[in-house]
């Protein structure tokens, strides 16, 4: 077996030396979307074992990634030759998963390869920032090399190299021992056939950001320290509280006679006392006020307030009352920066998805991803509209001359999906054919037939396409 080239190994160190230096990140940012981290706490008015034991947490992080996650739905590409391709790699399903990871890690990526046995001819992929990276070129805003590593036991023993030629796969032993060359997979795409998705990315932060933010993470861990002070709070005031004045433990005796133990004590209806002598000061027994659980519930509330704000989502989403929408117009002035976020993310990602779609063709037909035109993503609406509303408007467009009615634009927005569409051509294609020989027929029956209409000419108007 062979071994890496000088620069091919340098490629490898600087790309394991990235998923290092940013698994610590991209590990907190998964224990806040799914609930599993730890908050710190202050340790004045509860100890620190509390929040092991409690296991309290906050999922705002999650309800902020999923909503807009939520919103991102891609529908397939512009192109009809692209439907197989769509349909047999489940994209619906494969790109909502991708939108994930690149929302919570800031970046996320999808490769495509060759489909091995059992799997379709061109193979996409998605991989997660945990065990993938890349060298971003930020005038191309694609990937100059990347790599995939495989783990086990806590160490990387494979890693699979791609470059703009070729696919190499190298495994070791143990992590230190040297590299050996399993396989080298040589393409002619002149790109590497590995697209990233970028979330929130700047000319100063090409890599992107995740929705997972800092003040984000700041709410959730002081929601989390106040839940415990609720907890807290509820465990010693379930029981009221009672003092006694002038009474020691062995005062208090159960109806066997013998002493009661401090939980008895404290949690007993009826307290019974040894009798009092002419000498002795008579005992006073009285009960503390119990503290309600309202100021913990409203600091929730306005922390819940200012995490909404952060992620951009009507508050009533992180369990607010008082905030429920009474209209359509309300519903659209709530979510109306929900919905600019998701369509500014469908943008972003839609360059991806069709950098994807580039190298699906140009797998398909042998030449470099430069002589490849781009296709277009289809997305479904990100808004929150009434089917009323949306018909009417498709209607109005329709009759305004604005678009025919048979127009792909138009059963986009009303909600149609692609296999729904594809029957419909199918259905309006019938219908004209039955038009045809209709006509024909009549002008047959006139004793016209020889000026009877062409049936090729009778479809001119109807001619299926990206653009409808």
């Amino acid at each position: 077996m062979s071994s890496f080239t000088l620069e091919e190994r340098a490629l490898v160190d600087e790309m394991l030396g990235q998923i290092t230096r940013h698994a610590r990140p991209n590990r907190e940012h998964e224990a806040y979307y799914d609930g599993s981290f730890a908050a710190e706490l202050l340790n004045i008015s509860t100890p620190e074992y509390l929040g092991r034991i409690l296991r309290t947490v906050s999922g705002w992080a999650g309800i902020a990634v999923d909503v807009l996650e939520e919103r991102l739905d891609l529908v397939g590409f512009s192109d009809d030759d692209l439907v197989d391709v769509f349909e047999s790699n489940a994209l619906d399903e494969e790109s909502g998963q991708v939108h994930l990871d690149t929302l919570v890690f800031g970046i996320g990526f999808a490769s495509v390869t060759a489909g091995g046995d059992g799997e379709p001819e061109q193979l996409i992929r998605g991989h997660d920032a945990k065990n993938t990276t890349g060298i971003l070129n930020a005038r191309t805003r694609l990937l100059d090399a990347a790599l995939t590593r495989e783990v086990s036991g806590g160490e990387v023993v494979g890693v699979e190299l791609w470059l703009p030629d070729q696919i190499v796969t190298a495994r070791r032993e143990r992590e230190g021992a040297p590299w050996r060359v399993e396989d080298r997979v040589f393409h002619r795409l002149g790109a590497v056939p590995m697209v990233p998705f970028v979330n929130r990315p700047r000319t100063g932060a090409r890599g992107g950001k995740s929705e997972v933010t800092a003040p984000l993470r700041r709410y959730a861990d002081a929601a989390v320290r106040t839940l415990i002070s609720m907890d807290v709070n509820r465990e010693f005031f379930s029981a009221p509280q009672r003092y006694a004045i002038g009474l020691d433990q062995t005062d208090f005796v159960g109806p066997d006679g013998g002493a009661l133990s401090p939980w008895q004590i404290l949690t007993g209806r009826v307290w019974s006392t040894g009798a009092i002598g002419e000498d002795e000061r008579e005992p006073k027994l009285g009960e503390f006020s119990p503290q309600p659980p309202g100021p913990f519930l409203d600091q929730i509330e306005g922390l819940a307030q200012l995490a909404a704000a952060e992620a951009g989502v009507p508050s009533h989403y992180f369990g607010l009352r008082g905030d429920q929408a009474t209209s359509a117009d309300a519903i659209r002035a709530m979510e109306a920066r929900l919905v600019k976020r998701a369509e500014r993310r469908q943008k972003s990602f839609g360059r991806s998805w069709s950098e994807v779609a580039r190298l699906v063709r140009a797998g398909r037909t042998g030449v470099s991803v430069a002589d490849v035109d781009p296709s277009r993503t289809r997305w479904g609406n990100p808004a929150t509209p009434t089917v009323g509303a949306t018909m009417d408007a498709m209607v109005k467009a329709v009759q305004a001359g604005l678009a025919p009615g048979n127009s792909r634009v138009i059963w986009d927005r009303v909600g149609f999906t692609p296999e729904e569409q594809r029957l419909l051509e199918r259905e309006v294609a019938q219908q004209r054919s039955a038009q045809t020989l209709q006509a024909v027929s009549q002008a047959a029956s006139a004793g016209v037939g020889a000026s009877a209409p062409n049936p090729d000419a009778l479809f001119d108007d109807f001619v299926p396409s990206a653009e409808g």
